[in-house]
């Protein structure tokens, strides 16, 4: 790929539109107030600059296609908490569905909790946080560490885990956890909204009746299937969530265990040791968070890229599966949890034990607090984060970014500027009214094609075919008895042409008083639209009929050259594009009804000229080149600057001003078509410079 074609593809509206086309889903660069939004069928991205970190707007969009593809926004989600359960449980399930859809965006994924974490947007939770806080950002870091394999999320989560064990009774955490672990199994929104419902609930009878916890680490291991199959190993012994690995001060048998990292060494003579000496112990071994833990895997390799269903055993799994108080031999002077004794006595440890639950008070009072929060109190969502950040970021040298159409806004509207009556006759009738200039424009530019590809032969000291005519040089000393030709580039382009098809193409300005003083009405021009040339009969010059003229002509010459791709385009408003012919079509019975195009609306120049980027980047030759044709002002004169600014890192531009010279102010190379007569001239120097350089 050239260094020209690739610069074109870099290009931030032109990868976007690809990558939605890739997803599925409509792109656009820029809106009206210029910020980042999806409304379930179009993803806007701001125009932001140049220097933002690409994969993360690769990541921004295929978060948001996965809303677009896969969530259902008709389903109901209460205000307040549920809402934003719900939002996090659906993030989790769409962007894993995403990456087995497409593996590919496991990587932008994840570069966006790269960004916001290194950015400073990853909050860390602590107790001093209200409590529907703490179990939002709980939520959040659970699911994206465990369930999709983020692990540069995994301090953010042990943190979560703390402050868990400090706001929630070790019932409801124990079932809370049983509950996120049936995200694998959901595939709706609606069942979503169903699981952050049964949290709700789950949360409301802790609050009315706290589940004993010993009840609660048995119902642990059913609630908790995933991560029991999913591991291989039972749910209490490596969540740390059930059982003795929950409490440091529990009685455990086997609790002095080989291998152990962190809490069996941290809690040797609180637990009552029977003797038994169990190798590879899951209660503590596994679900230790030592420091080589902590810093083994953060911040590395993909962790959507990961596979499984995000509840398999990883590094993760080790450092955020069980509640920190699990893990924190530090913890030396907090009181135990209460926990039963298998005699049913209830210890309270002081000196050696590691900091326990919440008081039974302080839960409930928690678990209410969380049932009565409202909207306002919903923790801020990471994406809006990053929305916030991207919409700062923006490129204010371009204030005025534009939407390049996409496939679906062409499939509804591509024939909207055809002719409708006289479509199939006005077409042979251009190509029949331009055949002569054509085949002018044709013969010259071959001729000098032609010219350019002659290798005239010059001696040479090495070759492989030797000019007897040469052979006398040997008895001087001169070896050059070779013959040789240099090497001559051939024709290697694809030409866009995008002809301006907008309301004022209709009359020139200059005509305007013309048309008062012939009495020329809405028929006569109606009648023009589908003429070739109405010049004669109307006595006037008509900017779209020279412009229709001009691009047949240019086609027709264009096409019959070897190693010249011709395109060309149509465009008035900002949905108003007609593909009038595709790079790699030919001029045919199909093809030719799509030049009688008539002018309507406005002139929504940069969004044309994105467009004829996107088509132009998907074309194979060595250079590009697109030519303008247009009578007037463009709709946004900062816009259209933008994108000529951009494009010309790879595509050379060509102007063609119809009676008006208003183009020669954007592009540089740009002349002025004042007389019909004028046309054949000024084709010729056009086609010379797209195909010859």
């Amino acid at each position: 790929m050239s260094k020209q074609a690739s610069t074109l593809q870099k290009a931030l509206p032109i990868v976007a539109a690809a990558y939605g086309r890739k997803l599925g889903v409509s792109v656009a660069i820029g809106n009206d107030d210029n910020s980042a939004y999806t409304d379930g069928k179009t993803i806007v991205v701001p125009n932001i600059s140049s220097d933002y970190p690409k994969e993360v707007i690769w990541g921004y969009l295929a978060h948001e296609a996965s809303h677009v593809r896969f969530t259902d926004f008709t389903v109901h989600r209460q205000p307040g908490v549920h809402a934003s359960l719900t939002n996090i449980i659906e993030d989790a399930r769409i962007e894993r569905e995403m990456v087995i859809a497409y593996p590919g965006v496991a990587k932008e994924l994840d570069a966006i909790w790269h960004y916001l974490k290194q950015a400073g947007y990853v909050q860390d939770v602590s107790d001093e946080m209200p409590a529907v806080g703490i179990l939002q950002m709980y939520c959040l870091y659970y699911l994206r560490c465990r369930y999709l394999k983020q692990t540069m999320l995994k301090d953010a989560l042990n943190k979560a885990d703390k402050a868990m064990t400090q706001a929630f009774a070790k019932g409801a955490r124990i079932r809370l956890k049983g509950l996120l672990g049936q995200v694998a199994d959901i595939t709706s929104t609606r069942e979503a909204a169903a699981l952050a419902k049964a949290i709700m609930d789950m949360l409301e009878q802790e609050a009315n009746n706290p589940s004993n916890p010993d009840d609660s680490d048995s119902d642990s291991d059913d609630s908790s299937q995933d991560d029991t199959t999913e591991n291989g190993s039972d749910d209490a012994g490596q969540s740390g969530d059930s059982t003795s690995a929950d409490d440091g001060d529990e009685a455990d048998d086997g609790s002095d265990t080989q291998g152990s990292n962190d809490s069996t060494s941290a809690d040797d003579g609180d637990k009552a040791d029977d003797g038994s000496d169990t190798q590879g112990s899951d209660a503590a071994g596994e679900s230790g968070d030592t420091p080589s833990d902590d810093t083994d895997t953060d911040d590395t390799a993909s962790g959507n890229a990961g596979g499984g269903d995000g509840d398999e055993d990883s590094d993760a799994d080790d450092g955020s599966q069980g509640d920190s108080d699990d893990t924190d031999a530090d913890q030396d002077s907090a009181t135990g949890d209460g926990a039963d004794d298998p005699n049913g006595d209830a210890r309270q440890n002081s000196s050696t034990s590691r900091q326990g639950d919440v008081d039974a008070d302080t839960a409930k009072q928690n678990a209410r607090s969380v049932l009565t929060a409202t909207a306002d109190d919903n923790i801020k969502d990471p994406m809006s984060a990053l929305r916030a950040d991207m919409n700062r970021d923006q490129d204010f040298d371009n204030p005025n970014p534009v939407t390049i159409p996409d496939s679906s806004t062409i499939a509804m509207n591509g024939d909207a500027l055809l002719v409708k009556q006289h479509g199939d006759g006005l077409g042979h009738a251009l190509k029949a009214h331009v055949q002569a200039t054509s085949h002018k424009l044709q013969n010259r530019l071959a001729g000098l094609v032609e010219a350019t590809q002659r290798q005239p032969v010059r001696p040479a000291r090495r070759g492989k075919r030797i000019n007897t005519k040469h052979l006398a040089r040997m008895s001087v000393g001169d070896t050059r008895i070779f013959s040789a030709k240099d090497s001559v580039k051939k024709p290697n382009a694809a030409v866009h042409i995008l002809v301006d098809m907008s309301g004022s193409m209709f009359v020139a300005n200059a005509d305007m008083p013309s048309v008062a003083a012939r009495s020329i009405d809405a028929s006569d021009i109606e009648n023009a639209m589908g003429e070739a040339d109405s010049s004669e009969k109307l006595g006037i010059k008509m900017p779209f009929q020279i412009a229709r003229n001009a691009c047949m002509a240019l086609t027709q010459a264009l096409l019959r050259i070897k190693g010249v791709n011709v395109g060309a385009t149509a465009f008035a408003s900002r949905d108003e594009i007609t593909p009038m012919l595709r790079h790699g079509e030919t001029l045919n019975h199909k093809t030719l009804p799509r030049f009688a195009v008539r002018p309507e609306g406005s002139t929504a120049l940069a969004e044309a000229l994105w467009y004829s980027g996107v088509e132009l980047s998907k074309t194979s030759e060595e250079r590009k080149v697109m030519i303008v044709l247009t009578d007037g002002e463009p709709n946004d004169h900062w816009a259209c600057q933008g994108a000529i600014r951009e494009l010309s890192k790879s595509v050379e531009f060509v102007g063609i001003g119809i009676l008006n010279d208003a183009i020669t102010g954007l592009i540089d190379n740009a002349t002025v078509v004042n007389d019909l007569a004028d046309l054949e001239a000024t084709l010729m120097d056009v086609a010379r410079a797209a195909i010859l350089k």
